[in-house]
C-alpha cells in the first residue's frame, strides 16, 4: 500500500519540516515477515531576531547614537556541556540608527530553558532588583542581557538590563525579540536674577559657550528661567553674559559641567546694582560774620560775606 509520513513535531531548537513523505510498502514474499522502508527529514534550526530600540522617554520619538550590548548573563555550553563563552562576556555591540532601531547579526542559540510568563517577568517600571548598578528587567535568571552601554549625545544613560532566554517555539523558523530602551534628556535651566531681590531679571543678553568657544545657545533674560535641553553629558560649557540690563554691572562668566540624569540642573547666575559716589562742591559768598557799627539809631550790626 501507499502511504505518507508527515512530521508534526520538530525536535527541540528547529523548524519543523512540513513535507510530506510518501512511503510504498510491497508485498515481498511469504517468507518476508516485515516489509521496511525508511525515508529521512531535514531540519534546519531556528534562527533569532534580536532588535533593539530608541526613544525620547518625554516624546517616544527615536533617537539615534545609543550604543547597545548584548551580554551572555550566564555560561553558555554546548551540547556536551562545555563552557563556550563565560558568563559576563560581550557578544555584539550595536548602534541605534536614525530611526531608532537597529539588530543584531549574532547567530544565537536556543537555551533549552523554561519561559518566563508575563505574570512571572519583572515588571520594568516597578523593578527594585539591581546587580552591579543596573536595574533588573524580564527573567532574572535569564541566559543572556541587553545593556545600554553608551547613551545618546544629549541624554542621560539608562541604567537597565533586559534579561531573557531564547526558548525554542512552536516550530517557526525565526524567533523574535525586541526591547525598546527609554532616554531621558538632559535639562539646564538658567536663571539671571538681581542680586539684591533674587527675582529673574530681564533683558540680559546670555550665551552658553562649548569648550570650544561656539555658541550652543543664546537668548533675552525674562521673568522666567530658561531652560536647554540636550547639552552633553560629561562636558563643559560656559554661561556668558555680553549685554547687562540698564542699571547693572556685568556678571563673572559661569562655567559648569552637564551631570548624568534626566532631572532639571539648575544654574544662577546674579547681576549687582551699579554704585557710584557722588561729591557735591557749592561756589559762591558765604555769610560768616558780623560787623557792629554805630548811628543816630546807636549800635548796628551789619552782615558781612565772604567768598567760599
Amino acid at each position: 500500500g501507499k502511504y505518507q509520513v508527515v512530521e508534526t513535531k520538530a525536535p527541540y531548537g528547529y523548524t519543523l519540516n512540513t513535507e510530506p513523505k510518501d512511503v510504498t510498502l510491497a508485498y515481498e514474499g511469504q517468507e518476508v515477515a516485515l516489509v521496511e522502508e525508511s525515508v529521512s527529514f531535514v531540519n534546519e534550526r531556528q534562527q533569532v531576531q534580536l532588535d533593539t530600540i530608541k526613544v525620547d522617554a518625554d516624546s517616544k520619538e527615536a533617537v539615534a547614537g545609543a550604543e547597545i550590548t548584548l551580554y551572555a548573563a550566564k555560561d553558555i555550553v554546548n551540547y556536551e556541556g562545555e563552557v563556550i563563552v563565560d558568563a559576563g562576556t560581550a557578544l555584539e555591540t550595536v548602534t541605534t540608527t536614525a530611526d531608532g532601531t537597529v539588530r543584531f547579526s549574532i547567530d544565537l542559540p536556543i537555551i533549552e530553558a523554561m519561559a518566563v510568563s508575563d505574570e512571572e517577568a519583572i515588571d520594568p517600571d516597578f523593578s527594585q532588583t539591581v546587580i552591579d548598578g543596573y536595574r533588573i528587567v524580564g527573567d532574572v535568571n535569564g541566559s543572556f542581557a541587553l545593556v545600554e552601554t553608551k547613551a545618546p549625545t544629549g541624554y542621560a544613560s539608562y541604567p537597565l538590563a533586559y534579561m531573557f532566554d531564547i526558548v525554542a517555539n512552536s516550530g517557526e523558523a525565526i524567533i523574535t525579540f525586541s526591547y525598546t530602551f527609554e532616554n531621558e534628556i538632559t535639562k539646564v535651566e538658567i536663571s539671571k536674577k538681581d542680586a539684591t531681590t533674587s527675582e529673574e531679571l530681564p533683558g540680559a543678553h546670555l550665551e552658553v559657550r562649548d569648550e570650544e568657544g561656539n555658541i550652543v545657545d543664546e537668548w533675552i533674560s525674562g521673568e522666567e528661567p530658561h531652560i536647554i535641553e540636550g547639552l552633553e553629558v560629561g562636558k563643559e560649557y560656559t554661561l556668558v553674559e555680553t549685554i547687562h540690563p540698564l542699571g547693572f554691572d556685568f556678571a563673572n562668566e559661569i562655567k559648569f559641567v552637564v551631570g548624568d540624569t534626566g532631572e532639571i540642573q539648575e544654574i544662577e547666575m546674579l547681576d549687582e546694582l551699579k554704585t557710584g559716589q557722588v561729591t557735591v562742591n557749592k561756589t559762591g559768598n558765604l555769610f560768616n560774620e558780623v560787623t557792629e557799627g554805630e548811628s543816630d539809631f546807636g549800635t548796628t550790626h551789619t552782615p558781612v560775606f565772604n567768598e567760599a
